[in-house]
Parts: C-alpha cells; structure tokens; sequence
C-alpha cells in the first residue's frame, strides 16, 4: 500500500518513497543518506540531491511539467 515514485535518472531506474509533505507530493528514500528527492504540485515538479551530512537539497532538474 506504500505509493512509490520510480525515474530513471543516470541511465538506471531509482524508485522513491511518498514522505511528509505540507503541501505536494514529496517522494525519496527512507534514510538519512544522500538521495534523489522527486517534488511535485500540480503539474510542475523538480527533482533534486539531498545531501545527507548536513540535509542541502541541490536542483537537478526543475519546471518540470506533465506531458498533457
């Protein structure tokens, strides 16, 4: 019953989690490590690199839309 996001990023499938979010669908790897962090709302969405030591999230990609 988990809802899980999965991208290919770099040439390989990445499948992410649903986590906490206020407002969107915020979706990433369950663990304190460094990770890939899929945000959306609406039909724009971004996706980012967590940085695990100190938390920093970094933009790969952003203004994504749906295809419609």
């Amino acid at each position: 019953g988990a809802s899980v996001a999965v991208l290919t990023v770099e040439g390989r499938q990445v499948a992410l989690h649903l986590e906490v979010s206020a407002s969107g669908a915020r979706y990433g790897w369950p663990s304190d490590g460094s990770n890939y962090v899929w945000w959306s709302k609406g039909d724009a969405a971004t996706l980012s690199w967590k940085n695990g030591e100190d938390g920093t999230e970094t933009p790969i990609l952003s203004g994504c839309r749906t295809a419609g």
